[in-house]
């Protein structure tokens, strides 16, 4: 999994965590590969995109005029049309939790956004979630819990034997899981 490229996950991750579900069958919705964790490089962070432009213009245009900021929504071109990033919905996942890459059934291949929208993307999701690691909830999903258990997971796939687990001395306890 790579940031900057878009992915469809798994059903059950999406369940199990009360995430922005698939809309069924071969309509599995896309979602941005935004941010690497920066203590655990196994775990990224995805935003769900969506094509209901017209109801997050009204929630942004209100933030707008609220307080004149509003980083938890963000609007990018997929195929050359207006979709929304929603970033304050974004949420960590890892390799296991991913069905495929996006894929342009036109030209056959990996599907991205473009690189002002990445940047503009990237740069909010940094500030969010530097915000959650000092104690302001900003995030829809709880984000914290699901680092935890994907933490958890990590280790165990290490003690496993997996070469590819997490350091040790990288975790943090309860009291400082700043993310």
């Amino acid at each position: 999994m790579q940031v900057g490229k878009l992915y469809f996950l798994n059903d059950e991750y999406l369940e199990q965590n009360n995430l922005s579900l698939n809309k069924g069958p071969g309509h599995d919705r896309p979602f941005f590969c935004a941010y690497e964790d920066k203590f655990y490089p196994d775990i990224k962070w995805m935003i769900p995109l969506s094509s209901q432009v017209e109801h997050y213009e009204e929630i942004h245009d209100r933030r707008m005029q609220m307080t004149g900021n509003c980083d938890g929504i963000d609007f990018v071109y997929l195929h050359n049309r207006r979709n929304v990033a929603r970033i304050n919905a974004a949420f960590p996942v890892t390799d296991k939790h991913v069905k495929n890459i996006y894929i342009n059934a036109t030209s056959g291949k990996d599907e991205t956004l473009k690189r002002a929208d990445q940047y503009r993307i990237t740069t909010k999701i940094t500030k969010l979630i530097k915000l959650q690691g000092r104690g302001y909830n900003v995030f829809y999903n709880d984000v914290q819990e699901m680092r935890k258990a994907l933490i958890q997971d990590l280790q165990l796939t290490q003690e496993e034997g997996n070469e590819n687990g997490v350091n040790e001395d990288l975790c943090l306890d309860d009291s400082t899981l700043h993310i």
